[in-house]
């Protein structure tokens, strides 16, 4: 029972992490709209053709991860919270309170005791996996053959496209201004990453 419900929750984790964003989200025209605000921003209107200063993207995904910890916080309270009812109900199953009530108790608080702290070592380990996330690096080793995955699939020309980039073609690209070329192309990279 509780692997079971320790599957559900995971599935429910990785739901709610796309549920944060699609990929339809990142070739949006409402998601370009902000790219294109934020280097704007960033040089006032002025600069080279097509250039993008290189904190660009990395704020946008710092603004993109904002919610990434409250999804982990809500996964780990769900796994403590299934273990520590498995746990009572083990407890309860094997051990009888009214022969038995402060071994009862005794070994209730003990493992409700360890599972906390456990949980708090979850949060810390968590916390530092979500810090190196918001350097620059990523655990995502296949960026650029994900980066080159997507050019090649705008480059098709056949209608097997993903949905999400059927409205993209080198064709669609070329007659772009140079910095809407850099701006798709920040789009494909911050997708990647």
């Amino acid at each position: 029972m509780l692997c079971a419900q320790l599957n559900k929750l995971q599935d429910d984790f990785i739901s709610s992490l796309n549920k944060l964003y699609s990929n339809h989200y990142f070739f949006s025209s409402n998601f370009r709209k902000k790219i294109q605000h934020e280097v704007s921003a960033c040089r006032g209107g002025f600069g080279l053709p097509g250039a993008v200063g290189p904190h660009v993207p990395v704020d946008i995904l710092k603004t993109l991860r904002q919610k990434l910890p409250i999804v982990v916080a809500v996964y780990r309270e769900g796994v403590q919270k299934a273990v520590l009812q498995k746990v009572d109900k083990l407890v309860e199953r094997h051990f009888e309170s009214k022969l038995y009530p402060n071994l009862n108790v005794l070994i209730i608080n003990s493992c409700n005791s360890l599972v906390t702290e456990q949980a708090s070592i979850l949060v810390r380990q968590h916390g530092f996996i979500l810090e190196w996330e918001e350097s620059v690096c990523s655990s995502n080793h296949y960026f650029m053959h994900t980066v080159q995955s997507i050019r090649s699939i705008i480059a098709n020309t056949e209608n097997d496209k993903p949905s999400y980039l059927k409205h993209l073609s080198e064709a669609s690209i070329k007659l772009m201004s140079n910095e809407d070329q850099r701006i798709v192309d920040m789009q494909i990279e911050i997708f990647a990453y």
